[in-house]
């Protein structure tokens, strides 16, 4: 991230299924091109691509599920983004994500939001996680044992289904 002198921060949280990926991770040089591509030209914002605490995939299929994870990523990405409006001394922040990313700024923006929390972007979001389970097989299967269980542990609250959050 770098001070432009703007009073916005866009903050972008990464995808990767809770389990896996990093802000350098996607197509094309990673999301990190897409916080270079804000943070330059004419209309530059300070920006910052962030990664959090990562689910067990294995811990998981060993039977040893940890429901803590999400706790644990939001909370990650809450110090990175108030550190990171101290350091840009930002009166408005924009939260962008990416699949599980955006599920988790999701989560942020409804139950954690911070005051200066101007506009929330999805991509490909992952909202209401009880949906993915309850797909036909094999699909539900598939989604409960790689991406589900490792982080939720089969167990989900409204503080991690951000469309109950939102009703």
């Amino acid at each position: 991230t770098r001070d432009l002198g703007n009073d916005t921060l866009v903050v972008f949280v990464h995808g990767g299924s809770w389990t896996s990926g990093t802000h350098k991770d996607a197509l094309f040089g990673g999301h990190a091109w897409l916080g270079r591509t804000l943070a330059s030209g004419p209309d530059a914002v300070a920006t910052a691509v962030v990664s959090y605490p990562k689910g067990s995939l294995w811990r998981s299929l060993l039977g040893n599920s940890d429901r803590t994870y999400i706790p644990k990523q939001v909370d990650s990405i809450v110090r990175t983004l108030m550190e990171l409006q101290a350091l840009t001394c930002a009166r408005t922040t924009v939260m962008i994500g990416h699949s599980a990313g955006s599920h988790l700024a999701a989560s942020l923006a409804m139950v954690n939001m911070p005051s200066n929390l101007y506009t929330f972007m999805g991509a490909s979001g992952i909202y209401d996680p009880e949906t993915m389970e309850h797909q036909p097989w094999p699909v539900g299967a598939v989604m409960k044992t790689l991406y589900l269980d490792p982080v939720f542990g089969g167990h989900y609250t409204d503080f991690f289904v951000p469309v109950k959050a939102a009703r």
